[in-house]
């Protein structure tokens, strides 16, 4: 009884921590935005600062690697974590630490953002500790999920794994940057979309549309302009690494070439999912805080989503006949 409660209790506590991580990281690219350095005269040292914007987003992809590429003993390592997190008493010791690094990060984002003057250059020194800031915000939350023995644990078993999985979320976010400059292409087709759900909900005649110069809105409400960095774009990047990296490592128990449909299949999902985004985002805008769903625009919640995409797409394709010579659940162990 007591274990099935401290099971019970350790499951919360993921959830909780998961939670106020992601609370975290959207607050903190909501609040805050570093391509303002780009206009400024910033200095050198502000140039690594741009860097940061892509380090959730690469996070996130190698996550999404791990995922796909099933590594070895996955369930296992989960349930060891877990096991291990269910005896680590003094996890709030390491969230409270998590949480005094992440205040000291939003300051220092407000220093070097909000208080320098603006032909001021960025301090090297607040780079660095903006980056020491940033890992340490990360490093404590680890540590509070499961104990620092159990991570170092995994990295000696999996560190073949966990290098491969890097190197692939690499080479996604490189993609995604790469097919983001599809904009001036395919900036109509976006346009489009949104246009249409936009009118679809509140009606032809308060729908305002510039296309010539990306401007949509309302006649009595929220106007906006639709550019590169919120066109979700890169999301088309990273389905195709990630799907053509799932066809490669499973490509025994897959069809082809009607598994070859799986990449356009992403590339679809992500211009639907992404259209629906950004009219989800502007009805929230126009109803709500406009500061608010103009950051979700830049934050890595659309990452996500276009990474869930590509890793339900790879969970179910086993599990469909059309794709999979056999089932997911009759290969055995891998």
């Amino acid at each position: 009884m007591l274990r099935r409660t401290a099971r019970r209790l350790t499951f919360c506590r993921w959830g909780f921590l998961l939670a106020a991580l992601v609370i975290e990281l959207v607050a903190l690219t909501i609040r805050f935005d570093m391509r303002s350095l780009v206009s400024a005269r910033a200095g050198a040292a502000a140039d690594w600062l741009l860097y940061a914007v892509y380090i959730p987003r690469y996070l996130i992809a190698c996550l999404a690697a791990m995922a796909i590429l099933g590594m070895p003993r996955r369930t296992a390592i989960v349930s060891a974590l877990f096991a291990d997190s269910v005896l680590h008493l003094r996890w709030w010791i390491a969230f409270a630490s998590h949480v005094a690094a992440f205040l000291g990060l939003w300051d220092v984002t407000a220093r070097i953002l909000e208080d320098r003057p603006g032909e001021a250059a960025v301090p090297g020194f607040w780079t660095a500790v903006w980056f020491l800031l940033a890992l340490a915000t990360l490093g404590f939350w680890m540590i509070a999920l499961a104990p620092i023995e159990s991570w170092a644990r995994i990295v000696r078993r999996e560190h073949r794994q966990l290098l491969a999985a890097a190197a692939i979320g690499l080479a996604a976010s490189w993609a995604g940057a790469m097919t983001q400059r599809l904009w001036p292409r395919m900036c109509s087709s976006t346009f489009f979309a949104l246009e249409r759900l936009l009118r679809t909900g509140y009606g032809p005649a308060e729908v305002v549309s510039e296309p010539g110069i990306q401007i949509l809105g309302l006649k009595h409400g929220l106007r906006v302009e639709i550019s590169r960095q919120c066109s979700g774009y890169e999301g088309f990047g990273l389905v195709t690494v990630l799907l053509i990296v799932f066809l490669w490592a499973n490509r025994r128990i897959l069809r082809f070439p009607q598994s070859l449909l799986l990449v356009p299949a992403g590339l679809a999902s992500i211009w639907v999912a992404n259209a629906l985004r950004m009219a989800a985002l502007f009805a929230l805008g126009n109803a709500g805080p406009r500061e608010f769903a103009v950051g979700c625009y830049h934050s890595p919640v659309g990452w996500l989503l276009f990474t869930l995409i590509a890793v339900t797409l790879a969970a179910l394709a086993p599990r469909v006949p059309f794709f999979a010579r056999r089932r997911a659940d009759e290969r055995g162990p891998s």
